[in-house]
């Protein structure tokens, strides 16, 4: 008899669907993603449940380096296994992974896992119901009709959005920076062209006045980065901004953010395995001493809006922007930037 669950509706449904998609990206071909062909194998060491091999290796991917990768024979149609792969001083390659792959593998093929994030969702999952879990299970039922999230509109946007009153948005653009900003959940959409940028930028500006902090997500780097614009031009007055009010986790890839005179980009320290952070800098500060070049972001990006310096949090996506609000709504604080409207 199965031992029933003691985890709240939906946390289960949200655990079955997270390991369906990593079981999927297992059996994946992985017809979309650039593999590396490693030759020549051999076993350096093994105990339970940890195999370490090391190969030959004609063409690397910096990009791979430390970060979690899939393995399997190279002729092989079946399921990849994750592993963790890491090129050596003379070319060589170690691979570490769970699965035996024999004493000498002739030839295996690699690729990013992009099951990771979908591993670290489900680990965070299945701690619900432990104390100090990570999950905050209200908002997860409201994906599945569970709950009534608080819904509203703020009639004092000025002191959230400067020069609100003079702003050239149109009346649904305000009612949905203003729905945003007083409620716990809003969905936006609108075809291009429509203003959605401008929207999330003023979104993003009243949440950091309210002392919020923001994570914005976005299928591709560009989305990232030209949001990432429109929030320095509004808050590039701040006292914080040039000690990391604004952070952008992988690489910058549009020409005018990352060449602005306003946005002098600097690496910043980033968790093992994590792509590199940036943060802008005034143009008077002096260079940092820059750390150890991290591993190269996947085509997803997301950028960080926090009036205080915390660690990013991680979190999975797919073919939506977001913006995260995780803080109780609650005015300004006496004695804030003067560039704050009052």
């Amino acid at each position: 008899m199965a031992q029933e669950s003691t985890r709240p509706y939906p946390v289960d449904e949200l655990l079955t669907a997270v390991r369906l998609e990593v079981a999927a990206e297992l059996r994946s071909d992985g017809k979309d993603e650039q593999k590396v062909p490693l030759s020549k194998g051999r076993r350096t060491s093994h105990t339970e449940g940890r195999h370490e091999y090391l190969f030959q290796c004609r063409k690397w991917q910096d990009g791979l380096d430390g970060k979690p990768v899939l393995v399997r024979p190279s002729r092989s149609t079946g399921d990849w296994a994750p592993a963790e792969a890491k090129r050596l001083p003379d070319g060589s390659v170690r691979l570490t992974t769970a699965v035996d792959l024999g004493d000498s593998p002739a030839n295996v093929q690699i690729r990013e896992d992009d099951a990771a994030g979908w591993r670290t969702l489900a680990e965070r999952l299945e701690t619900v119901g432990q104390p100090e879990h990570p999950v905050r299970v209200e908002s997860a039922g409201w994906m599945v009709g569970q709950g009534n999230p608080r819904l509203g509109s703020d009639r004092s946007m000025a002191r959230w959005v400067a020069d609100w009153a003079s702003l050239q948005l149109n009346s649904g653009q305000r009612q949905a920076v203003s729905q945003a900003l007083a409620g716990e959940v809003t969905f936006l959409w609108g075809p291009p062209g429509t203003g959605k940028t401008d929207v999330v930028g003023h979104i993003i500006e009243g949440s950091y006045r309210q002392d919020l902090t923001v994570l914005f997500l976005a299928p591709t780097k560009v989305a990232v980065d030209q949001a990432l614009e429109r929030v320095c031009d509004l808050l590039s007055a701040e006292t914080g901004f040039p000690d990391g009010l604004v952070q952008r986790a992988g690489d910058i890839t549009v020409p005018s953010l990352r060449d602005s005179t306003a946005s002098r980009w600097i690496p910043t320290g980033s968790p093992r395995g994590s792509p590199r952070r940036w943060t802008p800098r005034s143009p008077n500060a002096p260079p940092p001493c820059a750390p150890r070049r991290r591993a190269s972001p996947r085509t997803t990006g997301w950028a960080s809006f926090e009036p205080i310096s915390r660690q990013p949090c991680s979190s999975t996506h797919r073919r939506r922007r977001a913006v995260t609000r995780r803080t109780p709504l609650r005015p300004a604080r006496a004695g804030r930037s003067p560039s704050r409207p009052p």
